[in-house]
């Protein structure tokens, strides 16, 4: 039997018939925010160059801390661009980490970020710096000043010349990711803490709740130190720690406190600031678990 039309009219407004289908949610548009213009730059005089030999002829007594972080080359080169004039320094640091590292050491607090790179700032009208893969790339004013367009077109323009990928280095993931402060990572090839021992570590600051942090971090094997040479000089300076799962050792580092390592079969962890014995033995016996 047909029915009639009004009759379904009546039963679609009463909701006795099929169930009307909802008009469907506008999706909004993502929000992007607005960037300046990348502002062109030219090359302009010679290039100069600097390897491991001689690198105290460009930067004097700040050479031995990028040889530190492996230093393979350094390009020295002037642009012009938009009425201003800058020198760039390229620092070729062998490894992404090395070249990571390097840049959050020297990172200015005040520094804002900009978008090029894996990653780059701007800390004063005169000076912009960015990392791309194995890279450490600076900026100063020559002539004029440097503002966020151009450092970006500045830099934009170096990334096609620089050996890529330009991204963070694949170590990061070796820290947890829950909790972690971004920006708070670093790379310390020596004395980490102020202790000798503390080589090649790879850090960053958590948040534990309220006010409360702690920090965690993991050694780095390089050519000829694996885990088992790092636990071995561990185990010469440091207390072993009973009833773990893991091996685990500790020191009391004065005025930074208890310190905790795990060797994990990942490699080998660490915290320091999370409170006493039990509670860093705790914390880090859950990040293997997890």
């Amino acid at each position: 039997m047909r029915i009639p039309t009004l009759l379904l009219l009546l039963l679609a407004l009463t909701g006795c018939g099929p169930a009307a289908t909802p008009p469907a949610t506008p999706i909004e548009p993502a929000v992007v925010e607005p960037q300046p213009p990348a502002i062109p730059w030219n090359p302009v005089g010679e290039v100069k160059t600097y390897d491991p030999s001689n690198l105290w002829d460009a930067i004097n007594g700040a050479a031995d801390g990028y040889l530190a972080y492996g230093f393979v080359r350094l390009t020295v080169q002037d642009y012009a661009g938009n009425g201003a004039k800058a020198t760039v320094e390229v620092y070729d640091q062998g490894a992404p980490l090395n070249a990571f590292g390097v840049y959050r050491r020297d990172r200015p607090p005040e520094s804002q970020p900009i978008a090029v790179g894996a990653e780059a700032l701007i800390s004063s009208p005169h000076h912009c710096a960015m990392l791309a893969g194995a890279s450490y790339v600076q900026a100063r004013a020559l002539e004029g000043e440097l503002d966020e367009a151009s450092c970006r077109g500045l830099f934009s323009g170096l990334l096609a010349t620089l050996p890529g990928p330009h991204d963070l280095p694949p170590e990061l993931e070796l820290l947890p990711t829950a909790d972690r402060v971004a920006g708070s990572e670093g790379f310390t090839v020596a004395s980490y803490l102020g202790v000798t021992e503390l080589e090649d570590c790879l850090h960053a600051e958590y948040r534990a709740g309220g006010d409360a942090s702690y920090k965690l971090f993991a050694f780095i094997e390089t050519e000829g130190r694996n885990s088992a040479a790092i636990w071995s000089a561990l185990e010469a300076k440091w207390d072993p720690v009973p009833a773990t799962a893991s091996p685990a050792l500790r020191r009391t580092i004065p005025y930074t406190g208890e310190v905790v390592a795990l060797r994990t079969p990942r490699g080998i962890i660490a915290v320091v600031g999370a409170g006493d014995l039990a509670a860093s033995v705790e914390l880090l016996e859950s990040l293997v678990s997890d």
